[in-house]
């Protein structure tokens, strides 16, 4: 069989090709769709060389996430690219509001736990600057990378530009003088809420060159690290849960898991697959940062 590809591509492959559509006309598609023409002929070459069977076998569940599995990047004495040294050497950072204490370290998964990375105050201000504004959080395409609903991701979202309010301003600020990468490497606050039983099934945050949809973003560059902020207390689960690492991080106000996933070859671990619980009391907000490798122009 061909490499696997995304379940969604196949399934759009699979019912094109089911309606008659040529070979000329999916690739046609695909690159009105914007893929470069390499990736256009690895998709017709599954849809139209190999064997029927092999395609409708990429719409299994089981085989996707074996193949999920098999490309993702296990490798030995990983080191990320976006570590944060002084909190794998002290237990407190020096910041603008106070210290920001370091209450948990993982080597692999490369995941710090930090506490008043925000103050409570700031907490509920973001909150009420955001509360209006959310709506269903979506997913990266794997067709053609745009945003879609995904019952993996039951949230609610906002996104933020950098700086578009003072306070927001200064947590970009916080957040570049924390992690020692510049602020215009950040996607922009991202802020959600979850109700109960709301979730997001595990995944990886970096964009999988195995997924034709999401190259697409990666000329914005990759993305090298995340940092998640607990806004509220959570009365039951909405935990941030490391799978591979058996390591799960309570959400509490004003705290924060830090994670770094992406070495200086550009190479992506594996370990940093990752999901957020389901609440089972109460509800949860979180301010999500995603920090890419250069400067992120979201316009371009």
């Amino acid at each position: 069989m061909a490499n696997p590809i995304n379940k969604a591509l196949a399934q759009w492959l699979f019912d094109r090709r089911n309606e008659g559509f040529s070979r000329e006309e999916v690739r046609a598609l695909l690159i009105e769709h914007q893929y470069v023409e390499e990736d256009a002929e690895r998709a017709c070459v599954i849809a139209f060389d190999c064997p029927p069977d092999d395609l409708e076998s990429l719409l299994d569940d089981d085989l996707q996430a074996e193949a999920a599995n098999q490309t993702a990047t296990w490798i030995e004495g990983f080191e990320p690219s976006a570590r944060i040294k002084l909190a794998e050497t002290q237990n407190a950072i020096p910041s603008d509001h106070g210290d920001i204490k370091v209450v948990c370290r993982s080597e692999r998964p490369y995941v710090i736990g930090l506490a008043n990375v925000m103050t409570a105050e700031e907490c509920k201000e973001l909150i009420e600057y955001s509360r209006y504004r959310i709506s269903r959080a979506m997913v990266v395409s794997p067709i053609d990378g745009s945003d879609l609903v995904d019952d993996r991701r039951t949230s609610e979202l906002v996104m933020h530009s950098r700086g578009e309010s003072p306070l927001i301003a200064k947590l970009d600020e916080r957040i570049s003088q924390l992690t020692g990468i510049p602020s215009d490497h950040g996607e922009g606050l991202q802020v959600m809420r979850y109700g109960v039983g709301a979730e997001y099934a595990p995944h990886y945050d970096y964009f999988a060159l195995g997924s034709l949809g999401e190259r697409r973003h990666l000329k914005h560059g990759q993305r090298v690290a995340s940092l998640v902020i607990y806004l509220n207390d959570v009365d039951a689960g909405g935990e941030t849960i490391f799978p591979y690492g058996d390591l799960s991080i309570s959400p509490q106000t004003g705290h924060a898991s830090y994670f770094a996933y992406t070495d200086k070859d550009g190479r992506c671990d594996g370990m940093s697959f990752h999901g957020g619980a389901p609440v089972r009391a109460g509800e949860k907000w979180i301010a999500t940062m995603w920090i890419r490798d250069r400067p992120y122009v979201a316009s371009e």
